[in-house]
């Protein structure tokens, strides 16, 4: 029988040395403790003599002593997990936002330059009149390009603290839709992926999910609040969700 957990040689993972196996084996089995040190000759009081004697003498510690270095083990895998997957989503957020900066909002500022630019009239011609529904038009029109801007140019990580994919793994039992009051709710159960939904945003309370509404909603976005059913008070701030539409 294989024993990976005692016998990985990876020096970065937690493992048991000979002193730790010899100091537990003194804690938990004092008996067993001294048939070691009386039974097993001088040359093999070593972490491999010890093994030896616990596999073939003390199979049930030896076991013990497996599954307490595996749940180190286990520990330090999910840690260091963890820990890549946190780098390699800040990499992805900082490369996100320099190419924003360094190519989408230049882009957009020379677009309204230019934009702005052309509205002005030649010297010496006059602009025709405009009709007051024209004007009205324009008003309108100049309005909503404002506020595309706003968004266009908002700062990427005020918005969320993170996404993921709509999937119906998400616990969506646990959550319900926010809406005014008098309002139905969505059953939030029926959600599949033919439901058109394509994005589930983690924000930082209702009003940073307020925010992110209005801004998808000034793209085009079709979208939906909803908020975990029973939180603690000190998880108040992450259970608002923001499901986006394609």
């Amino acid at each position: 029988m294989q024993y990976p957990a005692l016998a990985n040689v990876d020096s970065s993972v937690p493992n048991m040395d000979f002193e730790v196996m010899r100091d537990t084996l003194e804690e938990v089995d004092n008996r067993a403790y001294f048939d070691f040190l009386h039974c097993t000759p001088d040359e093999d009081r070593n972490r491999d003599g010890l093994m030896t004697y616990l596999r073939n003498e003390e199979p049930a510690l030896f076991y013990c002593f497996e599954n307490i270095t595996e749940a180190y083990q286990n520990a330090y895998f999910s840690v260091l997990k963890q820990r890549n997957a946190l780098l390699d989503s800040y990499r992805l957020f900082r490369t996100a936002q320099n190419t924003l900066y360094d190519v989408e909002n230049v882009k957009l500022i020379d677009k309204v330059e230019e934009q702005v630019a052309a509205e002005q009239p030649a010297e010496g011609k006059k602009r025709r009149k405009k009709n007051a529904d024209d004007e009205e038009k324009e008003k309108s029109q100049a309005l909503q390009n404002t506020k595309r801007a706003k968004t266009l140019l908002k700062s990427p990580e005020t918005d969320f603290l993170s996404q993921e994919k709509f999937s119906t793994d998400f616990p969506f039992k646990q959550f319900v839709q926010v809406v005014k009051k008098g309002k139905n709710r969505v059953n939030l159960l029926e959600l599949n992926e033919n439901s058109g939904w394509e994005t589930i945003y983690h924000v930082n309370g209702a009003w940073q999910a307020e925010q992110l509404v209005e801004k998808l909603k000034g793209m085009g976005k079709k979208c939906m609040t909803i908020k975990r059913i029973r939180s603690g008070m000190d998880q108040e701030v992450f259970s608002y969700k923001v499901l986006c539409s394609k």
